[in-house]
């Protein structure tokens, strides 16, 4: 619980001022936020990196700065740190909460627009270096990529587009944040999907809690991955008949090395 006093999270300061009769004062000086709150039930959690500086989205884009290239029938995994947003919620595990601020762990958000500009996503943009070992870092939560090419040829995954307001963060008691799993199948060179999310395997971490349960749930997703499928009632998200939700990866062909004889 967030009590009164000075608090520092990934370089910003949260100031907590008691008033009196349980009223509070909330303060963030460097985002220029001041509300008043209940002091009780006051908290703060790490959360997907869809709430700064206001919901306006429920998808998030990881781009690799270096493309995956992965040959048919093969699989790979490697690791990456995603931003997270640091969400300070008024309410009780039980109740419904209320977002009273948020902010993103790494001082900066970025958004981009997912497809053709009439009908594309627009996700929080994160850039991502694969990495070959689990290594965390300080305010970025490091998630566990897999790709598996299911094709007939090796395809190149550039970038995963995935709906994230209601996936699960973790953090361990050294205050390091983990994502669950994110499994990416590659069907052919032009689409993918992925499995459901799975749990974070680091032991002890505990999940944070949801920020804001009065959130209404995003359609879930399913389909191609490029071209972007139509939206269905002008919805920001595309789903099957069966509701399956997936993860999206912007995949393209690989082109063989021809060899000239000398």
């Amino acid at each position: 619980m967030l009590g009164p006093g000075i608090h520092s999270f990934c370089g910003q300061q949260l100031v907590v001022e008691e008033l009196s009769r349980g009223i509070c004062r909330y303060r963030r000086p460097s985002g220029a936020v001041q509300k008043l709150v209940p002091c009780e039930g006051l908290h703060v959690y790490p959360q997907p990196p869809v709430y700064y500086p206001e919901h306006v989205t429920s998808y998030v884009m990881v781009r690799f700065e270096e493309p995956i290239v992965v040959d048919k029938g093969a699989s790979t995994n490697f690791w990456v740190h995603i931003d997270f947003d640091v969400v300070v919620v008024a309410g009780s595990e039980e109740d419904p909460a209320r977002v009273v601020d948020a902010f993103p762990s790494t001082g900066r958000g970025k958004y981009a627009l997912y497809g053709p500009p009439n009908r594309g996503l627009l996700a929080r943009y994160v850039r991502a270096q694969p990495l070959m070992e689990p290594v965390t870092e300080q305010c970025r939560g490091l998630a566990r990529v897999v790709i598996v090419n299911q094709g007939l040829q090796a395809v190149e995954v550039t970038r995963v587009v995935f709906p994230a307001l209601h996936a699960p963060v973790y953090f361990d008691e050294q205050g390091a944040v983990y994502y669950p799993e994110i499994r990416v199948v590659a069907t052919s060179y032009f689409s993918s999907h992925s499995k459901r999310f799975r749990q974070a395997a680091q032991p002890g971490a505990t999940e944070g809690a949801a920020a804001c349960k009065t959130q209404k749930h995003s359609r879930r997703t399913w389909g191609r991955a490029y071209p972007l499928p139509k939206l269905r009632n002008g919805s920001r998200s595309i789903t099957d008949s069966r509701g399956n939700s997936a993860w999206w990866g912007l995949v393209k062909r690989v082109e063989p090395v021809l060899a000239r004889a000398p």
